[in-house]
Protein backbone atom coordinates (compact mmCIF):
# COMPACT_ATOMS: atom_id res chain seq x y z
CA UNK A 1 0.00 0.00 0.00
CA UNK A 2 1.58 3.28 -0.73
CA UNK A 3 1.01 6.57 1.25
CA UNK A 4 -1.85 7.48 -1.27
CA UNK A 5 -4.25 4.91 -0.62
CA UNK A 6 -6.54 5.13 1.83
CA UNK A 7 -6.98 2.92 4.72
CA UNK A 8 -10.13 1.10 5.95
CA UNK A 9 -9.06 3.33 9.37
CA UNK A 10 -9.02 6.31 8.08
CA UNK A 11 -12.19 6.73 5.81
CA UNK A 12 -14.29 5.16 8.98
CA UNK A 13 -12.58 7.16 11.52
CA UNK A 14 -13.67 10.16 9.43
CA UNK A 15 -17.03 9.11 9.20
CA UNK A 16 -17.51 8.33 13.34
CA UNK A 17 -15.85 11.86 14.01
CA UNK A 18 -18.16 13.71 11.74
CA UNK A 19 -21.11 11.64 12.38
CA UNK A 20 -20.50 12.36 16.22
CA UNK A 21 -20.42 16.12 15.33
CA UNK A 22 -23.94 15.95 13.60
CA UNK A 23 -23.67 14.48 10.73
CA UNK A 24 -26.31 13.47 7.74
CA UNK A 25 -26.41 9.94 6.92
CA UNK A 26 -23.90 10.15 4.17
CA UNK A 27 -21.15 12.07 6.67
CA UNK A 28 -21.61 15.56 5.37
CA UNK A 29 -21.82 17.72 8.29
CA UNK A 30 -24.79 19.76 9.28
CA UNK A 31 -22.82 22.05 11.59
CA UNK A 32 -22.75 25.20 8.71
CA UNK A 33 -19.40 26.81 8.73
CA UNK A 34 -17.97 25.15 11.97
CA UNK A 35 -14.24 24.66 11.55
CA UNK A 36 -13.70 21.66 12.77
CA UNK A 37 -17.17 20.45 11.01
CA UNK A 38 -15.32 21.33 7.34
CA UNK A 39 -11.71 19.57 8.30
CA UNK A 40 -13.78 16.25 8.81
CA UNK A 41 -15.93 16.59 5.75
CA UNK A 42 -12.87 17.64 3.81
CA UNK A 43 -10.59 14.45 4.88
CA UNK A 44 -13.90 12.32 4.57
CA UNK A 45 -14.27 13.56 1.19
CA UNK A 46 -10.67 13.52 0.40
CA UNK A 47 -10.70 9.82 1.54
CA UNK A 48 -13.62 8.68 -0.69
CA UNK A 49 -11.67 10.58 -3.98
CA UNK A 50 -8.64 8.66 -3.00
CA UNK A 51 -10.52 5.06 -2.76
CA UNK A 52 -12.94 5.64 -6.08
CA UNK A 53 -9.02 7.00 -7.71
CA UNK A 54 -7.66 3.26 -6.37
CA UNK A 55 -10.32 1.30 -7.79
CA UNK A 56 -11.48 3.15 -10.87
CA UNK A 57 -10.05 3.29 -14.94
CA UNK A 58 -8.84 6.87 -14.81
CA UNK A 59 -9.56 7.41 -18.50
CA UNK A 60 -12.89 5.34 -18.43
CA UNK A 61 -14.50 5.58 -15.08
CA UNK A 62 -14.99 1.96 -15.22
CA UNK A 63 -13.55 -0.16 -12.37
CA UNK A 64 -10.13 -1.27 -12.87
CA UNK A 65 -8.12 -4.28 -13.51
CA UNK A 66 -7.07 -4.66 -9.76
CA UNK A 67 -10.00 -4.49 -8.27
CA UNK A 68 -11.92 -6.63 -10.33
CA UNK A 69 -8.98 -9.63 -9.66
CA UNK A 70 -9.81 -8.70 -5.67
CA UNK A 71 -13.23 -9.44 -6.06
CA UNK A 72 -12.76 -12.10 -8.52
CA UNK A 73 -10.55 -13.95 -6.28
CA UNK A 74 -12.63 -13.79 -2.76
CA UNK A 75 -15.65 -15.28 -4.93
CA UNK A 76 -12.67 -18.56 -6.29
CA UNK A 77 -11.63 -18.14 -2.26
CA UNK A 78 -15.05 -19.13 -1.11
CA UNK A 79 -16.02 -21.47 -3.70
CA UNK A 80 -18.53 -19.34 -5.33
CA UNK A 81 -19.93 -19.83 -8.87
CA UNK A 82 -19.30 -17.09 -11.12
CA UNK A 83 -18.68 -16.31 -14.93
CA UNK A 84 -16.21 -14.20 -16.63
CA UNK A 85 -16.96 -12.37 -19.89
CA UNK A 86 -13.86 -10.82 -21.86
CA UNK A 87 -14.47 -8.46 -24.05
CA UNK A 88 -12.26 -6.25 -26.84
CA UNK A 89 -12.63 -3.84 -29.39
CA UNK A 90 -12.47 -4.88 -33.08
CA UNK A 91 -9.88 -3.15 -34.62
CA UNK A 92 -9.23 -0.93 -32.55
CA UNK A 93 -5.62 -0.22 -33.64
CA UNK A 94 -6.85 0.30 -37.18
CA UNK A 95 -8.90 3.04 -35.47
CA UNK A 96 -6.01 5.17 -33.44
CA UNK A 97 -4.03 4.99 -37.26
CA UNK A 98 -7.35 6.54 -39.04
CA UNK A 99 -8.75 8.55 -36.45
CA UNK A 100 -6.04 9.45 -33.93
CA UNK A 101 -5.59 8.34 -30.29
CA UNK A 102 -7.71 11.27 -28.97
CA UNK A 103 -10.85 10.18 -30.38
CA UNK A 104 -9.34 6.25 -29.55
CA UNK A 105 -10.10 7.70 -25.96
CA UNK A 106 -13.39 8.75 -26.59
CA UNK A 107 -14.07 5.34 -27.86
CA UNK A 108 -12.84 3.85 -25.05
CA UNK A 109 -15.15 6.11 -23.03
CA UNK A 110 -18.41 5.25 -24.89
CA UNK A 111 -17.99 1.71 -25.05
CA UNK A 112 -17.38 1.66 -21.20
CA UNK A 113 -20.54 3.58 -20.80
CA UNK A 114 -22.71 1.62 -23.13
CA UNK A 115 -21.67 -1.73 -22.06
CA UNK A 116 -21.28 -1.10 -18.25
CA UNK A 117 -25.21 0.28 -18.92
CA UNK A 118 -26.17 -3.01 -20.98
CA UNK A 119 -25.10 -5.42 -18.08
CA UNK A 120 -26.96 -3.19 -15.35
CA UNK A 121 -29.95 -3.13 -17.64
CA UNK A 122 -29.61 -7.02 -18.25
CA UNK A 123 -28.76 -8.36 -14.46
CA UNK A 124 -31.51 -5.34 -12.53
CA UNK A 125 -30.63 -7.72 -9.56
CA UNK A 126 -26.67 -8.26 -9.87
CA UNK A 127 -25.58 -4.81 -8.23
CA UNK A 128 -22.42 -6.61 -7.39
CA UNK A 129 -21.35 -7.16 -10.85
CA UNK A 130 -17.96 -5.69 -11.50
CA UNK A 131 -17.22 -4.18 -15.49
CA UNK A 132 -14.09 -3.38 -15.34
CA UNK A 133 -11.06 -2.02 -18.21
CA UNK A 134 -8.55 -4.45 -18.34
CA UNK A 135 -5.90 -3.10 -20.11
CA UNK A 136 -5.85 -1.17 -23.73
CA UNK A 137 -8.77 -1.91 -25.61
CA UNK A 138 -9.93 -4.72 -23.36
CA UNK A 139 -12.76 -4.99 -20.88
CA UNK A 140 -13.80 -7.89 -18.59
CA UNK A 141 -17.15 -8.44 -16.88
CA UNK A 142 -17.22 -10.32 -13.87
CA UNK A 143 -20.86 -11.71 -13.41
CA UNK A 144 -21.58 -12.95 -9.48
CA UNK A 145 -23.62 -15.97 -8.33
CA UNK A 146 -23.54 -16.60 -12.21
CA UNK A 147 -22.79 -20.25 -13.02
CA UNK A 148 -24.69 -21.04 -16.22
CA UNK A 149 -22.98 -20.36 -18.86
CA UNK A 150 -25.99 -19.67 -21.37
CA UNK A 151 -27.01 -16.81 -19.29
CA UNK A 152 -23.41 -15.24 -19.26
CA UNK A 153 -23.44 -15.84 -23.06
CA UNK A 154 -26.88 -13.56 -23.12
CA UNK A 155 -25.40 -10.69 -21.40
CA UNK A 156 -22.21 -10.73 -23.09
CA UNK A 157 -24.57 -11.16 -26.40
CA UNK A 158 -26.64 -8.02 -25.16
CA UNK A 159 -23.20 -5.68 -24.77
CA UNK A 160 -21.98 -6.94 -27.99
CA UNK A 161 -25.13 -5.49 -29.54
CA UNK A 162 -25.81 -2.35 -27.76
CA UNK A 163 -22.10 -1.50 -28.70
CA UNK A 164 -23.08 -1.85 -32.48
CA UNK A 165 -25.90 -0.06 -32.40
CA UNK A 166 -24.70 2.59 -30.38
CA UNK A 167 -24.39 6.14 -31.67
CA UNK A 168 -20.90 7.37 -31.53
CA UNK A 169 -19.19 10.35 -33.86
CA UNK A 170 -15.92 11.46 -35.33
CA UNK A 171 -14.88 15.37 -35.13
CA UNK A 172 -16.95 15.58 -38.01
CA UNK A 173 -20.24 14.58 -36.93
CA UNK A 174 -20.28 11.18 -39.43
CA UNK A 175 -21.36 8.57 -37.52
CA UNK A 176 -18.77 5.40 -36.69
CA UNK A 177 -19.67 2.00 -35.54
CA UNK A 178 -17.81 -0.03 -32.93
CA UNK A 179 -17.99 -3.81 -32.88
CA UNK A 180 -16.42 -5.93 -30.70
CA UNK A 181 -15.73 -9.32 -29.96
CA UNK A 182 -16.28 -11.31 -26.26
CA UNK A 183 -15.37 -14.76 -25.04
CA UNK A 184 -17.23 -16.15 -22.20
CA UNK A 185 -16.55 -19.04 -19.38
CA UNK A 186 -18.10 -19.93 -16.10
CA UNK A 187 -16.24 -20.64 -12.86
CA UNK A 188 -15.77 -25.03 -12.33
CA UNK A 189 -15.62 -25.94 -9.15
CA UNK A 190 -12.00 -25.36 -8.13
CA UNK A 191 -11.00 -23.82 -11.15
CA UNK A 192 -8.24 -21.50 -10.44
CA UNK A 193 -9.33 -17.60 -11.67
CA UNK A 194 -6.59 -17.52 -13.84
CA UNK A 195 -7.74 -20.71 -15.60
CA UNK A 196 -11.58 -19.50 -15.85
CA UNK A 197 -9.65 -16.11 -17.30
CA UNK A 198 -7.99 -18.32 -19.63
CA UNK A 199 -10.93 -20.27 -21.15
CA UNK A 200 -12.72 -16.65 -21.42
CA UNK A 201 -9.53 -15.41 -23.15
CA UNK A 202 -9.61 -18.37 -25.52
CA UNK A 203 -13.21 -17.81 -26.67
CA UNK A 204 -12.42 -14.42 -27.16
CA UNK A 205 -9.45 -15.02 -29.55
CA UNK A 206 -12.01 -17.97 -31.40
CA UNK A 207 -14.63 -14.80 -31.69
CA UNK A 208 -11.86 -12.93 -33.54
CA UNK A 209 -10.80 -16.10 -35.45
CA UNK A 210 -14.08 -16.56 -36.77
CA UNK A 211 -15.03 -12.98 -38.10
CA UNK A 212 -15.37 -10.78 -35.05
CA UNK A 213 -18.33 -8.94 -34.16
CA UNK A 214 -19.32 -12.48 -32.23
CA UNK A 215 -19.61 -13.98 -28.84
CA UNK A 216 -17.89 -17.24 -28.02
CA UNK A 217 -18.21 -19.48 -24.93
CA UNK A 218 -15.54 -22.08 -23.73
Amino acid sequence: MTDKEPTEQTIAGAWRANRDLGDTSDGRSILGNDKTGSAILSEYERAQKLESENIRDHLTGAFNRRYLESEARKLAANEDLFSIVFLDIDEFRRFNNVYGHDLGDAALKHLANVAEGEVKSARPTGKEDVFARWGGEEFMILLRDVSDLEVAVKVAGRVRTAVENSTFKDNDGKNLILTVSGGVASRREGEKLEETIKRADEGLLKAKALGKNRIESN
